[in-house]
């Protein structure tokens, strides 16, 4: 469904209790009915099965009715709930919510955070760890880490790339926080990042993310771990007041997005932040937890970059999903919902318009242009128009009736995926030579460079990516290249910091003779051809063309790079192309 930039819709809510935290997902043999789970004050949880439309009461701790301000789900049928640091409850779920049990061997713990990592469930308690492994959805073994780490654990979070531990180093007189990184279980494989603030709010882990909520003096920051970095980037945020207080954050999938919710302490509004930005507030109480709420691909993606689900005080509850909201009206309006979305760069964007007004007309803007891309004529239902977009970008649009004209609150942002897949030839052969470096496609509009021979820096020009694959021709010069393999990179640039394709060309430099061509130095394209097919050579050559009967029909001499190779005078079939000794299978269509 439709998710919003900012737009958030007060959706029905089960309770007046305050709520503290969510928890959304598509069982897996039903993929159509998302389930909803909200936890509060009082021991109480609620679901509902119908997209909020109504709601059934759990009974989680009714005798002793403490607070419950985590849920995670482990399988279909397997919750778990948690307090907080001065409240220790901790209970499981085997059947979806129907029955709660304690876990005894937690029962004298005050658990400050339950994540998921892989097969494990992991619980921080004071200054140490305890993981539970996982298998179909039952309790198998429970192991607590040996290590016991310098400081109080406040939090922990993690993806299925990376744990995080909020620390609150206590051995000083002035109190710090610090943050621990680990990619196993392993109680050696701690990596620490000094925060160096005075009060730490959220903390979550999305991919290779780390997003945390701080204080420091008077101000609201957020600090961001990008993957795989060293340090935290510290960044201020927009448009807060004194008295703002961050009390949630999120990561949107692929990390489109920076998100936090949290409360005014002296207007009591609810705030919500978005990349760097405060994008709304709302009176009557304040918002405790922000969370995913959207279906997954076959591949365990969420195709939606911010489908999300808000809890506050006061039963409040709040979603960008058009599905969850409540009846709007038809009548000329500015706060229709529209997607945000995510596609490979040079692809074209599908955007979702949650309603129209019956003969309104409508215009897509992208930021800055002044041309509209898109035009639609509203008939009162949803619609949908596609825009090609090469880099991340921002759509407006204007809607305009009987003389009155509105820009939808709401807006589109299309962020763009470089594709890293691309495969790229290897090659062996002497030094002294020219060789041709092949990439087996490319995206339109993105720019393409060989940038380093084992780390050395190439000056290789640049190429344009056009959809097919692209050819880079080096010299095989003694300075940049040794004798064994060689390893070259290739680096993909759109509109941000360039990054590498996964796959690397492998040089392979024999220390005397002939060059001894690979299967990849004979690449022909496009495979099936009609008309014409180009033949890439390393060097000048002559290219035979023979039937399956061995016959040779024809022969094109081969310039060095690639050829361009008339096919009209071949019937439809199977051909042999054959170079020195290098032979491809082509198809005539």
């Amino acid at each position: 469904m439709p998710v919003a930039f900012g737009q958030m819709v007060e959706i029905n809510s089960p309770s007046e209790d305050d709520l503290y935290c969510a928890l959304t997902w598509a069982p897996s043999d039903n993929q159509d009915n998302l389930i909803i789970y909200v936890f509060g004050e009082n021991g109480t949880g609620y679901l509902s099965s119908d997209k909020c439309a109504s709601w059934r009461k759990l009974e989680v701790d009714p005798k002793e009715k403490r607070s419950i301000f985590s849920a995670l789900r482990v399988s279909d049928t397997l919750l778990i709930v948690s307090g907080d640091r001065n409240n220790n409850l901790l209970k499981y779920s085997p059947d979806g919510g129907e029955t709660f049990f304690d876990f005894d061997f937690l029962a004298d713990k005050y658990v400050s955070g339950v994540t998921l990592f892989n097969d494990y469930v992991i619980f921080s308690h004071q200054k140490s760890l305890t993981y539970w492994h996982i298998k179909s959805g039952k309790i198998t073994e429970f192991t607590p880490l040996t290590n016991s780490f310098k400081g109080e654990i406040v939090n922990v979070s993690s993806s299925n790339f990376l744990i995080n531990l909020l620390v609150k180093d206590t051995s000083q007189a002035e109190p710090s926080f610090f943050l621990l990184t680990n990619d196993c279980l392993q109680d050696d494989s701690w990596k620490q990042l000094d925060i160096g603030v005075d009060s730490v709010m959220s903390l979550m882990v999305k991919g290779n993310y780390s997003l945390v909520s701080l204080k420091q003096a008077q101000s609201v920051l957020e600090a961001v771990c990008q993957p795989f970095s060293d340090k935290l980037a510290v960044n201020s945020i927009n448009g807060l007041k004194s008295g703002d207080l961050i009390k949630s954050s999120h990561v949107s999938f692929f990390s489109s997005s920076l998100w936090h919710v949290g409360i005014n302490c002296e207007s009591d509004e609810g705030l919500v932040v978005k990349s760097g930005e405060v994008v709304k507030r709302l009176s009557g109480g304040g918002f405790n937890g922000i969370y995913h709420c959207g279906y997954y691909d076959e591949k365990g993606y969420c195709n939606l970059v911010d489908d999300v689900i808000i809890v506050g005080d006061n039963g409040r509850l709040l979603s960008s999903r058009l599905d969850l909201s409540l009846a709007r009206s038809q009548s000329l309006c500015s706060d229709y919902l529209v997607s945000d979305t995510i596609i490979y760069s040079g692809d074209k964007a599908l955007i979702h318009v949650s309603g129209s007004d019956v003969g309104a007309l409508y215009q897509v803007f992208a930021a800055g242009a002044s041309q509209s891309v898109f035009k639609f004529v509203g008939n009162g239902s949803p619609w949908t128009f596609s825009v090609p977009v090469v880099c991340s970008n921002i759509f407006y649009i204007s809607a305009s009736k009987d003389g009155q004209s509105v820009v939808l609150s709401d807006m589109a942002e299309v962020e763009t995926i470089i594709r890293r897949d691309y495969e790229v030839s290897d090659v062996s052969a002497t030094l002294g030579q020219k060789v041709v470096i092949t990439v087996s496609g490319s995206q339109p509009g993105l720019e393409y460079r060989l940038t380093s021979v084992n780390g050395k820096n190439i000056g290789i020009k640049s190429q344009l990516g056009t959809g097919n694959p692209i050819f880079f021709t080096i010299d095989l010069n003694s300075g940049l290249f040794s004798e064994g393999e060689n390893k070259m990179s290739v680096a993909v640039r759109g509109c941000g910091f360039p990054v590498l394709l996964d796959d690397k060309s492998i040089v392979t430099i024999r220390s005397s003779g002939l060059s001894i061509l690979g299967n990849n130095n004979l690449f022909v394209f496009p495979n099936p051809c009609q008309d014409v097919l180009i033949v890439n050579s390393n060097k000048q050559a002559c290219a035979y063309f023979i039937d399956l009967s061995g016959r040779v029909l024809k022969s094109v001499k081969l310039e060095y790079g690639s050829n361009e190779i008339d096919m009209i005078d071949l019937k439809s079939g199977i051909y042999f192309v054959r170079v020195n000794n290098e032979v491809a299978k082509v198809i005539k269509q």
